[in-house]
């Protein structure tokens, strides 16, 4: 797992040895290994941050040295996909981990041992269907009793669900084979899977592995996944000053991506290591405000619902989402960021 710490100091390289070759393949775009700056002190946080373009205001706040000015000692760790962020935090392996609003509904059923501070990005086209023939399937309806991969009880799932059943297509119509993202590619150019749906980068390299025969179907999920920022914390236990200091870089960053998109987009580029081409399509989608919108819970009510209906989770009564977020933090790190209907 890559770690970037934030601290001056001499350089570090750190890669990823232990995944299957085809991943570290240069032809799929997957460059793991990272570069940081000096050592890890006593009072260093670690932050779990999924590879992924929603994840570019870590990148920016890391590259311009913000976490640092609010006097916080940050480690990233880079992580495939949300669900591997948050299941570290969870474990105790980090302070802070990203996470998709899919994933902040289903683990509110879960345990408490955590709390959502801000949203912070969210994007029209970041999951795509990727269908190995375009030309036998150029509908969801022509999906029914083949093999479809989706990374279970995530966005991926949420948003391949959701694509069928505005088509009045029956998710359960269609075989969902449990997939790692990083794996998509691979098991769909084998002819293992006949469709996929993940997120980018993972769909693209998945449409590069199969070649001209491939297609992306038009998206009429309707849905857009959010990524959001959550702390590790205990029942009851307050905010703490490091949580808003984390904000605040966020925050900066967002503005700088906002004020220099041209250079936040070569970040995210070089980063991810993605085409120029490609970087400029999944970066004309993205949107970045930090915020904790009043209709947020609304939202993951709606989520808990379809995690409770497709049995991700033990059928009984839905969590207090409101209790899940926690306001102060982003309060006391930028007033306006918070919507004036919400309470604490």
């Amino acid at each position: 797992m890559g770690r970037v710490s934030e601290n001056d100091g001499f350089m570090r390289i750190f890669c990823v040895h232990h995944l299957p070759g085809w991943l570290r393949s240069a032809r799929l775009g997957i460059g793991l290994c990272l570069a940081g700056f000096g050592t890890a002190s006593a009072a260093s946080l670690t932050m779990a941050v999924a590879r992924a373009p929603m994840s570019l205001p870590f990148y920016v706040a890391l590259q311009q040295g913000y976490f640092r000015d609010e006097g916080l000692d940050l480690i990233v760790a880079d992580c495939l996909g949300v669900h591997r962020c948050l299941r570290q935090m969870q474990e105790g392996r980090a302070n802070f981990a990203t996470a998709s609003d899919v994933l902040v509904a289903v683990n509110a059923f879960r345990g408490r041992n955590w709390r959502m501070l801000a949203a912070f990005a969210s994007s029209q086209d970041d999951l795509r269907l990727v269908v190995r023939n375009g030309k036998a399937i150029s509908a969801p309806s022509q999906l029914v009793g083949l093999r479809v991969g989706i990374v279970p009880s995530t966005a991926s799932q949420y948003f391949f669900d959701a694509l069928l059943l505005n088509q009045d297509v029956d998710p359960h119509a269609v075989k969902q084979i449990p997939v790692q993202p990083e794996d998509a590619a691979h098991q769909l150019a084998l002819g293992q899977l006949d469709a996929v749906a993940v997120g980018e980068p993972f769909a693209t390299q998945a449409l590069m592995a199969v070649g001209p025969a491939a297609a992306v179907l038009v998206d009429h999920s309707g849905y857009r996944p959010i990524f959001a920022v959550v702390s590790a914390r205990l029942p009851g236990q307050p905010g703490t000053d490091q949580e808003v200091a984390l904000l605040r870089g966020l925050d900066r960053a967002i503005a700088y991506i906002q004020r220099e998109p041209r250079k936040a987009r070569e970040t995210m580029r070089q980063r991810l290591q993605l085409h120029p081409e490609l970087a400029d399509r999944i970066f004309a989608g993205l949107q970045f405000r930090l915020n904790l919108d009043a209709n947020l819970a609304k939202g993951l009510e709606s989520l808990g619902r379809w995690a409770v209906r497709e049995q991700h989770v033990q059928p009984g009564p839905q969590p207090d989402f409101s209790a899940v977020i926690d306001v102060e933090p982003l309060r006391r790190a930028n007033p306006q960021a918070v919507a004036s209907g919400r309470q604490p």
